[in-house]
């Protein structure tokens, strides 16, 4: 069964699953984006004790009703797709690199989880990634034109005075891996360019571009997220 679905996911579902087997499935309940604490007690309430066994979240499973679920309910199978958003995110940031980057980009890498090396991958030699977890002040740091934040990690200050006048910056990682402040001086006094889709800074300045948060809301990432789902009710 399916609950909690927003209208992209609703669209993926009856485009991908024609014989409605998300729906018909018994004992795995798939929970949407728009899932909520008073939809799920209201269907706990409605069946059987222990039809459900399973809970499959149609996105990373990082969220406020995640950890109520598990609380709540210790005792059902939770997961979730590991691969949510990647392909979006990384689409994203090679629009910009291709949009806005030096036309031979040096792309560096803060994060080398699974969006970093899938950049690494699409960009090859031209691209280096840095590991937060591995990273020491002694790390040598490679020539580059292009930031790109990918992990949640606050950007260390080395590598933050390595950016050189007129690079591009893009963080898609989390609000607050780059200060305020930072993020003026270098849209201000180094020329920079700065694409976000997660701050919620309010810069004047055509070098500060805010998007909309894309790393759900691409049809090619819900279409990976459902086919995915699809495959655990075989």
């Amino acid at each position: 069964m399916i609950l909690g679905l927003n209208s992209f996911e609703k669209d993926a579902v009856s485009r991908l699953d024609k014989n409605n087997k998300l729906e018909n499935s018994e004992s795995i309940l798939f929970l949407g984006f728009e899932a909520s604490k008073v939809d799920l007690n209201d269907l706990f309430g409605k069946i059987p004790a222990g039809r459900i066994k399973h809970i499959h979240f149609l996105y990373n499973g990082s969220s406020n009703l995640t950890t109520y679920l598990k609380n709540a309910y210790p005792g059902f199978e939770y997961t979730y797709d590991k691969t949510y958003c990647t392909d979006a995110v990384v689409q994203y940031q090679e629009y910009w690199i291709e949009r806005l980057g030096n036309p031979k980009p040096k792309v560096l890498s803060w994060g080398n989880g699974r969006i970093g090396k899938l950049l690494k991958k699409d960009f090859g030699d031209s691209c280096t990634n840095i590991s937060a977890r591995k990273y020491k002040e002694t790390t040598e740091i490679p020539e580059f034109n292009v930031l790109v934040l990918n992990t949640e990690k606050p950007l260390p200050v080395p590598l933050l005075k390595a950016v050189k006048p007129g690079s591009l910056v893009i963080n898609t990682a989390r609000g607050g891996v780059l200060k305020f402040t930072s993020v003026l001086d270098l849209i201000v006094f180094d020329n920079c360019t700065y694409v976000t889709d997660v701050d919620d800074f309010n810069v004047p300045s055509e070098r500060f571009i805010k998007t909309n948060h894309i790393a759900y809301l691409t049809r090619a990432s819900i279409d990976k997220l459902i086919r995915n789902a699809l495959r655990l009710t075989k």
